[in-house]
Parts: C-alpha cells; sequence; structure tokens
C-alpha cells in the first residue's frame, strides 16, 4: 500500500511542521514522480537534511509525503518493493545515493 497521503511542497516551512517521530518519506519530483524513499528514527531533521543537500538528485525534489510508523524499516523495504513492481527499477535517487 502506498503513501496515502497528498503531497506536500519541499519546503523549510512545510518541513517545519513535520513530527520527529519515525516514519517512511518519499520526494518527489515536479510531477510528482517518486524520486527517493527513506525511512528514519526522525522525520523532520531527516527532510531538513535533505533539504539542505547538495546531491544534485536530491535538488530536483520539489514535493514530499510522509507516514509515522514505527517499523520504518520494515515500511522503508515495502515502498521501494512496490516501486521497483511498478516501474521496475529503484526510485531515482535511491539509484544514486546507494
Amino acid at each position: 500500500m502506498p503513501i496515502r497521503k497528498e503531497w506536500l511542497e519541499f519546503t523549510p516551512q512545510n518541513v517545519a511542521a513535520v513530527t520527529d517521530k519515525d516514519g517512511v518519506y518519499e520526494l518527489g519530483d515536479a510531477d510528482k514522480n517518486v524520486i527517493f524513499i527513506r525511512g528514519t528514527a526522525n522525520l523532520r531533521p531527516t527532510l531538513q537534511e535533505n533539504l539542505a543537500d547538495t546531491e544534485p538528485c536530491l535538488k530536483k525534489a520539489k514535493f514530499f509525503r510522509f507516514e509515522e510508523v514505527f517499523m520504518y524499516t520494515m515500511r522503508e523495504s515495502e515502498l521501494i518493493q512496490q516501486h521497483m513492481r511498478l516501474n521496475k527499477k529503484l526510485p531515482e535517487c535511491n539509484e544514486e545515493i546507494i
């Protein structure tokens, strides 16, 4: 099951409103295509790091969505597997950053 939340603009203001709990998030490009999937023990600081990242691939991120989930590593794997089933490849930035 994909993340069922609406896409939010990937801005410092929107990221500042995110919880600091465990969870997963997706970054989307200008067309809201998923380019990065990650699980983390602390959503807000991790998203803030992504905003400041100079990695060219992450600079393409214009939108994000997230969900709180305690078992974030399992959920991250599930989302990546779903993406691969649908697209036959990893999200673009997951490929480049690995």
